[in-house]
């Protein structure tokens, strides 16, 4: 029989009328790990920034000097490779801390707003503490007018951003589908699929041909299926539509020439 250490502690916040209890079992396996957020140091100072570039130069003037003895790609993978090792010397991957981590997808809450969430939640540690009234009526107070800043800062944020973007669409939906908080599905890929006649296709541009010819031949087949049923009270779907929407829904054929430029044309399709 397993057995495991407990250990509880009592969590300081205002997020109710009473302080949360924190339970820590030891010795259980955690299903669910905390997301661990890495940001890259940016703000050089002056003088870091003259040693970077220092560096880099001095680094590029030493192969410039047999730069005909060399394959072109040696030399363009010695700059990556010389540019990626300064940059993480002088501005590493840092994690955040779980605060810090709070606040990273909150990009509209300041540090001035920050810091008056460290002055509230002091408050109202005094005021729990103490018993005070006085001190309990001005923490009630700082929070609500707290909460009135916060969203006006979400709201001015997020309207910026609206009028930033224009008429850039995929940044738009973007920001859209931040606000509703809807998560990016993950992108998934096709190993293995099987044909309607059985074999499996491993291949990625068999794979491809297999789906695009069942997509476009499915429509016909279920054409042929249906006109083979005996149905004698069957209505013709065409008799529910108008001849002007006929007209107008008529759709001249397509080539590939066209999808390749209609493709082509697509901006910033990863990020949708």
């Amino acid at each position: 029989m397993e057995t495991y250490a407990i250990d509880n502690h009592v969590i300081h916040s205002d997020v109710s009328d009473h302080y949360a209890t924190l339970t820590k079992i030891k010795g259980l396996n955690r299903t669910n790990k905390h997301e661990e957020i890495f940001l890259r140091k940016a703000n050089l100072s002056k003088e870091e920034w003259e040693k970077f570039n220092s560096e880099l130069q001095e680094a590029l003037s030493e192969i410039e000097e047999n730069i005909n003895d060399l394959h072109p790609n040696v030399y363009a993978n010695y700059i990556v490779d010389t540019y990626q090792s300064l940059v993480n010397k002088y501005m590493p991957m840092s994690k955040l801390s779980r605060k810090e981590t709070r606040f990273h997808n909150k990009p509209w809450i300041t540090t001035a707003i920050k810091k008056s969430i460290a002055q509230k939640d002091k408050m109202h540690i005094s005021a729990k503490k103490t018993g005070d009234q006085k001190k309990w009526e001005d923490y009630k107070k700082y929070r609500n007018i707290l909460t009135r800043t916060k969203a006006k800062a979400y709201e001015s944020y997020y309207y910026q951003k609206v009028q930033e973007y224009g008429q850039d669409k995929a940044k738009t939906w973007r920001l859209i589908n931040e606000i509703a908080r809807r998560k990016k599905n993950k992108r998934s890929s096709v190993d293995c699929i099987v044909d309607k006649n059985g074999e499996k296709h491993r291949n990625k541009k068999n794979i491809a041909n297999c789906f695009n010819g069942h997509f476009s031949t499915v429509g016909k087949c279920m054409d042929e299926e249906i006109n083979q049923l005996d149905l004698p009270n069957l209505k013709n779907p065409l008799e529910y539509i108008s001849d002007k929407l006929c007209s107008w829904t008529n759709m001249r054929d397509t080539d590939p020439s066209e999808i390749s430029t209609l493709i082509s044309e697509l901006e910033e399709i990863s990020h949708l």
